[in-house]
């Protein structure tokens, strides 16, 4: 958020702004802050109501993790198709559930539901049970 301070937020319109605030023991937000008053309502209050404010590192790292996103799903989409080929071809392996491997019974729900991959979760049992 960016403020440039030269709202006039005194002008009677904005009440919030000028009258005791309830949550802070009746602070004036405008008469304290003047100039960054309504930075200061915005962090106060959304402190309150939110909780606490990421630092700008944190929020570069989120924003880099949400935008990159998209990438790594399909990463770990081609990864688990591949591995769940390989476990189906493996002799040691009895059954695969992954819905993006063909002759899985949920392999046409998969390609309605999630034409972009199924994610990167799958299971899979081996020949002879625990023991084995």
């Amino acid at each position: 958020m960016v403020e440039s301070g030269l709202f006039p937020w005194n002008n009677g319109k904005f009440p919030g702004m000028t009258e005791p605030s309830k949550g802070y023991r009746g602070v004036l937000i405008y008469e304290t802050f003047g100039d960054f008053a309504f930075t200061m309502k915005c962090r106060r209050e959304g402190l309150r109501v939110h909780g606490p404010t990421l630092s700008p590192f944190n929020a570069f790292l989120l924003l880099q993790g949400v935008e990159t996103l998209h990438l790594r799903l399909e990463g770990h989409c081609a990864n688990a198709l591949a591995v769940a080929r390989h476990l189906q071809s493996h002799p040691g392996v009895a059954w695969v559930n992954y819905p993006a491997l063909q002759g899985n019974r949920y392999y046409d729900l998969g390609q309605k539901y999630l034409p972009k991959g199924a994610g990167g979760v799958l299971t899979f049992g081996i020949r002879g049970g625990a023991e084995a």
